[in-house]
């Protein structure tokens, strides 16, 4: 009987796996995509990196402004599929990191802190407004 609850659990985990990777894999694409579209901006700031951090924390706002309605939003599928999956495959800390460095041995300070200020300010922001707005639906 133990064998059996131990295959469940091993399951249900690879369930909830796949659901992350389908999700990071159509997030880091449209990620992808965007940087192409923010290809032909001159000058040095990073506007893809900045508009997909934004765009992914009103997106994870407003994803778990919705789903906290439910007792355990973190392992509901949607969670998985779009919040963990699709938003974190979406959004480029890392690479606003090193945007954020380049800026700094490139000196262009000011474009630096407008980057990182903005990317925290408004990222907070927004997620906080896109909880709220969801909550209350």
């Amino acid at each position: 009987m133990l064998g059996c609850k131990k295959l469940s659990t091993f399951t249900l985990v690879i369930k909830k796996l796949l659901l992350v990777a389908l999700g990071g894999g159509f997030g880091a694409s449209l990620r992808y995509l965007l940087s192409q579209i923010f290809t032909s901006q001159k000058g040095t700031f990073p506007y893809a990196t900045f508009t997909v951090n934004i765009l992914g924390c009103i997106g994870l706002g407003l994803l778990a402004g919705y789903l906290m309605k439910t007792d355990n939003f973190s392992n509901n599928p949607m969670y998985l599929i779009l919040g963990i999956g699709l938003l974190g495959g979406f959004t480029t800390f890392s690479s606003f990191s090193l945007d954020s460095i380049k800026l700094l041995q490139g000196g262009n300070t000011i474009s630096f802190l407008i980057y990182v200020i903005g990317t925290n300010v408004l990222g907070i922001t927004l997620g906080y407004l896109g909880l709220k707005f969801a909550a209350n639906l």
